[in-house]
């Protein structure tokens, strides 16, 4: 009898299935068998927060009296500000609940398919469609590099013998761009531009250097934001444990850092447990395994506000419940298996 080998995305093989106990099991050296593991959540909260720094601009005291404008940067600084806190889950394997598959010439063949994380996915079948819609992963943008900062001055500015006749003649060039944008959308001009793609190119040309000389009058604010993931296993109850520390001054800092405000996470844990056996019941021996997910409440806050507070399924907080060996003695069968959660899907004959 030829055996085959089923190729799938995830993995497929040809075995027969018996499992001689309802709990983890260990391989010994040289046992042939196949070992799949019940599936473990990791939770990642995504802390996104926004990094303002702002600069003053050498002429911010004459703003007023040149611009107009009390509404001015008076100091450098950076400021830190959390947007959201996000929930991400990832899947692995439970190495702590792993279960092997036996040869057994009583039993029938079946195919055994696993994934890439040696979770079992199905019997005699296809895994199970992803159905869950996958977030797009947007790649980390480098920080564009910024060489060294030029006033945009002319060399009437430069060459004055005072800060005050600076900024005057500073004022003067913004009054002349914004005169000539005047002009030149009025048509008040000796020659316009070529086409429609030059004239665009003449008001951005004059929209930047403007911007350039009034930010040496109000100062310059920029905007970044930031993105850091902190993973944590759960395996238990947390009450109002400190996530992370944030501070306004320097961003996400470490827990022991007391200059930051503490974040703190709480996990409300839903854990399944067996019944008991009634007077009828009896253990039968296991083919396979399949896993009860238990769920959590998970909570996630800093003072009034709440960014985070969701059900979610958890697998390890479930327990491992067997499927017997005469399930698959009497007839063949078709079992799909959750791999995010390790829960029986469905069973057909």
């Amino acid at each position: 009898m030829k055996h085959r080998l089923c190729i799938y995305p995830i993995i497929a093989l040809l075995f027969t299935c018996t499992i001689p106990a309802a709990q983890a099991q260990t391989v010994a050296e040289g046992e042939s068998a196949i070992v799949y593991a019940m599936p473990k959540i990791v939770f990642g909260f995504e802390i996104e927060y926004e990094k303002q720094t702002q600069e003053i601009g050498i002429f911010y005291q004459y703003s007023e009296r040149y611009l107009g404008t009390k509404d001015v940067v008076t100091e450098n600084k950076t400021v830190y500000t959390i947007k959201n806190i996000r929930l991400l889950t990832k899947t692995v394997a439970d190495e702590s609940r792993k279960y092997k598959i036996t040869p057994d010439k009583n039993l029938l063949n079946c195919y055994v398919t696993l994934n890439e994380k040696g979770i079992l996915c199905a019997i005699n079948d296809h895994a199970p469609a992803n159905t869950s819609k996958q977030k797009k992963e947007e790649a980390a943008k480098s920080p564009t590099p910024v060489g060294p900062s030029l006033m945009p001055l002319g060399e009437e500015q430069m060459f004055a013998n005072s800060i005050a006749k600076m900024a005057e003649g500073t004022a003067k060039q913004i009054y002349r761009i914004r005169e000539s944008r005047i002009n030149l959308l009025s048509g008040d001009v000796d020659q316009l531009p070529a086409d429609g793609l030059s004239f665009r190119t003449v008001l951005d040309e004059m929209a930047r250097t403007e911007k350039e000389l009034c930010e040496l009058f109000i100062g310059k604010t920029t905007t970044e934001t930031l993105r850091e993931v902190i993973e944590i296993t759960p395996a238990n109850d947390v009450n109002q444990s400190i996530l992370a520390r944030f501070s306004t001054h320097s961003g996400l800092v470490p827990k022991n850092d007391l200059g930051g405000t503490p974040i703190f996470l709480s996990i409300k844990a839903n854990k399944q447990e067996y019944l008991p056996l009634t007077e009828k019941g009896k253990q039968q021996t296991a083919a396979l395994f399949y896993n009860l997910p238990g769920s959590a409440r998970v909570t996630v806050s800093q003072g009034q506000t709440v960014y985070v507070d969701k059900e979610v399924t958890v697998p390890q907080f479930g327990i491992s419940v067997p499927l017997p060996v005469e399930l698959f003695t009497k007839s063949d069968v078709k079992i799909q298996f959750n791999p995010k959660t390790g829960a029986l899907l469905k069973i057909e004959k």
